[in-house]
């Protein structure tokens, strides 16, 4: 694929490029965003560098091997970015590991609060860190496991394999993450971490670093100027007319069961490796667990819901707003007390994305403040018209509730089987010129999933691809005679 150096044709060639950073959950309706304990901890950034550890195996069924299409492709052919600082090179590393693609099934640990993109290169999802750590029963308040580890998924062979790197930012979750096409990287900024799995308060990051496409190597970067607080559940973008990364909102906090959220908007300079303050304007209100997104049609940042300091119980923030690439001023395009006609209900930790051909941004998930929770409904947004409309509809809830917390009716709802499982803190890629975005993990009202999805965007259908073998409702497991949601 050869991309204009023109800035509009940038925009609408580079658009699928876009990917979102991915937050993390709870359960079954009932709570929104928090976690328990704290008792001591700080604030700092990270220079700790991960151990590479050995290649992880999760068994199962031999993996099938799917046709590709578009001009992405194995071992560096094909993408081009006119412009570029860097171009697609053959890794050898990837290429290595064909014998693994090739065997059984291998994913991740069932997991969320990992941030995931997509490599154009060589035609595959980077994704990294998060929390693993499965909860007793489906209480996601429980224990914390953050890890450190990087895992790719080949879109030819259908199939994941860890990446052993000898130096990886520290284990941590709730990291924004976003790609510069321009220098072939994957770039993390923030998160936070928690030794003790029970209690405790978090180690918040700002620190920076860049995962290499090209030889699959992680390097700390040493940004100038003001550099952003140490935050967690923030969100960020590569603006591709601008090389730029755009930056928004989070949480200070790092005490688990209290917020204080943010609505300061960060430029980095990719060029000079040089942050900024955006301090002109109107902003969107403070917030964390927020989705955003780069809505290349029509050369904006768009950023929806969210939670404010009460975003443990909700209610949570039903609005959208944009930030003109050009102008970088914000503007609220959509708010749900004045306006009318079908719209997603209130929600924390979706996942938004570019879906540049039909000239709109696609949301999916998250955990909703209605008595469902957990969501799986698609919806699409067109910032033009500032119109939600309806995808698929996903589970509905049927009013059967929950006794007490975590311990649902078997027919808490009416099951969407040709969707995924409800879920929140989740990773959704979308695909250049394969009109598909690739789904692993999250929460569910059962636990940390890991199972891997293709959504089809044009006709807004799913297809899974692994299977999960954890954190999933009873009922779609097969299994019969289920007692409960989960069990």
């Amino acid at each position: 694929m050869r991309l204009t150096s023109t800035p509009a044709a940038r925009r609408a060639s580079f658009a699928l490029i876009t990917l979102l950073v991915a937050l993390g959950g709870v359960g079954c309706g009932d709570e929104g965003g928090g976690d328990a304990g704290s008792d001591a901890g700080l604030i700092g950034s990270n220079t700790t560098a991960a151990d590479a550890g050995d290649t992880s195996s999760m068994g199962g069924d031999a993996s099938t091997t799917g046709d590709t299409s578009g001009d992405t492709t194995g071992g560096g052919g094909g993408f081009v970015f006119e412009g570029e600082q860097v171009a697609c090179a053959e890794n050898t590393q990837y290429e290595a590991q064909r014998a693994i693609l090739a065997g059984g099934k291998n994913n991740p640990t069932g997991r969320g609060e990992q941030g995931g993109v997509f490599d154009p290169c060589n035609n595959r999802v980077i994704l990294f860190g998060g929390n693993d750590r499965q909860p007793e029963e489906c209480d996601s308040f429980g224990p914390k496991n953050y890890v450190g580890d990087t895992w790719a998924y080949s879109l030819e062979f259908e199939n994941w394999y860890r990446i052993n790197t000898a130096t990886a930012p520290s284990s941590r979750g709730r990291h924004a993450a976003a790609f510069d096409v321009s220098r072939k990287q994957m770039i993390i900024f923030g998160g936070r971490y928690r030794e003790d799995a029970n209690s405790g308060l978090y180690e918040l990051y700002n620190d920076l670093w860049a995962f290499d496409i090209n030889t699959d190597t992680w390097e700390q970067l040493q940004p100038q100027g003001e550099v952003p607080p140490a935050r967690t559940n923030s969100a960020m973008v590569y603006d591709p007319t601008g090389d730029r990364m755009i930056l928004f909102g989070g949480n200070t906090s790092n005490d688990g069961l209290r917020f204080t959220p943010l609505n300061d908007t960060w430029i980095l300079d990719l060029e000079t490796r040089t942050w900024s303050k955006l301090t002109f304007g109107a902003a969107p209100t403070a917030r964390l667990f927020h989705a955003m997104a780069l809505d290349s049609a029509h050369n904006k940042v768009l950023v929806y819901s969210g939670g404010d300091e009460n975003a443990f119980f909700g209610p949570f923030i039903s609005d959208v707003w944009a930030l003109d690439l050009t102008t970088l001023a914000w503007e609220q395009l959509w708010e749900a007390r004045s306006s009318s006609g079908d719209a997603p209900a209130a929600r924390i930790n979706a996942v938004l994305m570019d879906d540049p051909e039909r000239s709109r941004v696609v949301m999916f998930g998250g955990h909703d403040d209605t008595s469902l929770g957990n969501s799986n409904d698609l919806w699409a947004f067109d910032s033009a018209t500032a119109q939600w409309s309806v995808l698929r509809p996903g589970d509905v809830y049927t009013g059967a509730g929950c006794p007490s917390f975590c311990q649902c009716a078997e027919d808490f709802v009416e099951y969407d089987l040709e969707s995924p499982e409800r879920r929140q803190y989740h990773t959704l890629v979308p695909i250049p010129d394969q009109s598909t975005a690739i789904l692993f993990g999250g929460t569910g009202d059962c636990g940390y999933i890991d199972d891997t999805w293709h959504l089809d965007l044009a006709n807004a259908t799913w297809l899974e691809v692994h299977a999960p073998e954890q954190g999933v409702a009873c009922a779609r497991t097969g299994r019969e005679l289920c007692e409960e949601l989960c069990f």
